[in-house]
């Protein structure tokens, strides 16, 4: 179950995600569009896992996008453009985005 960072309630659903594999820094990065449910908010999900050294690291981030850039991060993702999605996931981290809490065990 993922926690929206914008009202805290566990109704934050990801739509698309696509996968840019392993960098530098880290073993998977993916590029995602979100929504709550609860508050209706929409935008750009970045999910990080780093699986290098003792334990995982993962870093799971999210910014609130208007909705044409909503759309324009949809056709990058159904086009699967990875210059594009390399660039958003950038975009996303440079934004100051909020972090998605997933809490398995809540049902």
């Amino acid at each position: 179950m993922f926690f929206c960072p914008t009202c805290g309630e566990p109704t934050l659903v990801i739509e698309t995600s696509f996968d840019l594999g392993a960098n530098d820094r880290v073993d998977e990065v993916a590029v995602q569009t979100v929504r709550c449910d609860a508050c209706d908010c929409h935008g750009a999900g970045l999910y990080e896992e780093s699986r290098r050294g003792a334990g995982d690291h993962v870093h799971h981030v999210m910014c609130v996008l208007p909705a044409d850039e909503l759309h324009a991060l949809q056709r990058a993702l159904g086009a699967r453009d990875l210059p594009a999605l390399t660039e958003w996931a950038d975009r996303i981290r440079a934004h100051g985005p909020r972090t998605i809490v997933y809490r398995p065990d809540c049902v």
